[in-house]
C-alpha cells in the first residue's frame, strides 16, 4: 500500500488518507481475524483519525466529514499481550467476535453493537452507560482564531473525559479551532437587510468505535463521538451580532465478562475460544 492510499469507509461520506497497512492500536499488533469483521477496511480508529485529511471540512459545498460506523481499538492489546489475559476475556473476546460477524456488514454500527452485547449472555454491562453533549460558544468570529485551541482542548477534553478514549482518537485541537473558526467567518455575512437571522452547521465528526479489552482495561467499551461546528448571525438595522461554537456528544457504555455464565461452560468449548482469541494477531 502506498504511503496515500484512498481507503473507503463504508456507511458514510468518507474517504480519507491511509496509511500503513493492518490495523494496529497503540502498542498492539495487527489483528487479522479480528479486523475482517470491520468495515473500515481493517483499519484501527487511531489511525482513521490520524489519516482523514481535517481540510476537506472547510469546503462550503461538500458535506464531507469524518464519519466511521464502527472500528476497533485495541489498546495495548497485542500477539503477545493477549496471551497473558485471563481465560475470561478470550472467551469474551472470542465471542463478540463471532456476534460481530453474524451482523450484516452494513448493519454494523456501534449502536448494533451495543445492542447485540444486551442480548449476549457471556457478557454484562459494568455500571451505567456515560452520555454527555456539551456546546462551547464564542460571540465572535475572531475569538476562536485568537485563543481557541486552548478552550476547545479543554472543552473536548471534559466532554470525553476519559484518558484512554483520548489516547486513541488523537483529533488535533488546533485543527478543531480552525475548522470552527473558518465556519463561523464562511457564514456571518449576512448582507444589509434590516432584519435577518441564519443559522448554519457542519459536521466534523461522527465516529463509533470497539475498544478491546487488555490488561489495564479488562473489558469491552462501545463508544461514541459526534461533533459539529455552527454559527449564529443575527442583523437588526444595520448592527450584526455574530455567534459561533462547537457542539459534541460523547457516548460510552462497558461491557465485562459474566463470570457465573462462563465458570458453567464446558473446558472444551472455553478452550476453542481461548484458541480464537489467542490467534486473532497472527500473520
Amino acid at each position: 500500500m502506498s504511503a496515500a492510499t484512498e481507503v473507503q469507509v463504508q456507511g458514510g461520506i468518507r474517504t480519507g488518507d491511509a496509511r500503513g497497512g493492518s490495523a494496529t492500536g497503540g502498542t498492539g499488533g495487527s489483528a487479522q481475524v479480528v479486523t475482517n469483521v470491520f468495515v473500515e477496511s481493517g483499519y484501527d480508529i487511531h489511525e482513521l483519525v490520524n489519516a482523514y485529511n481535517f481540510a476537506k471540512i472547510r469546503d462550503v459545498s461538500s458535506d464531507d466529514y469524518l464519519h466511521v460506523d464502527l472500528a476497533p481499538s485495541y489498546g495495548g492489546l497485542s500477539k503477545e499481550s493477549i496471551k497473558l489475559l485471563d481465560s475470561n476475556l478470550k472467551v469474551m473476546i472470542a465471542g463478540t467476535v463471532r456476534m460481530i460477524k453474524k451482523i450484516p456488514p452494513s448493519q454494523r454500527k456501534w449502536k448494533t453493537i451495543e445492542q447485540a452485547f444486551t442480548e449476549n449472555n457471556l457478557v454484562e454491562s459494568s455500571g451505567e452507560p456515560v452520555h454527555r453533549k456539551n456546546m462551547l460558544l464564542k460571540k465572535e468570529v475572531h475569538a476562536f482564531k485568537m485563543s481557541g485551541a486552548a478552550d476547545v482542548k479543554l472543552w473536548f477534553h471534559n466532554l470525553v473525559n476519559d484518558s484512554d478514549v483520548l489516547a486513541a482518537t488523537p483529533i488535533s485541537i488546533e485543527e478543531l479551532a480552525e475548522i470552527v473558526a473558518w465556519s463561523g467567518a464562511t457564514f456571518t455575512d449576512i448582507g444589509t437587510a434590516i432584519y435577518k437571522a441564519e443559522k448554519h452547521e457542519k459536521k466534523i465528526m461522527d465516529i463509533g468505535i470497539l475498544r478491546f479489552p487488555d490488561s489495564i482495561h479488562p473489558y469491552f467499551k462501545v463508544y461514541h463521538i459526534s461533533l459539529k461546528a455552527w454559527s449564529y448571525s443575527s442583523r437588526v438595522v444595520a448592527v450584526q451580532s455574530d455567534n459561533n461554537g462547537i457542539e459534541g456528544e460523547f457516548y460510552s457504555r462497558i461491557f465485562k465478562p459474566r463470570k457465573e455464565i462462563l465458570a458453567k461452560m464446558n473446558p472444551e468449548v472455553i478452550q476453542k475460544a481461548v484458541s480464537e482469541a489467542e490467534s486473532m494477531f497472527d500473520d
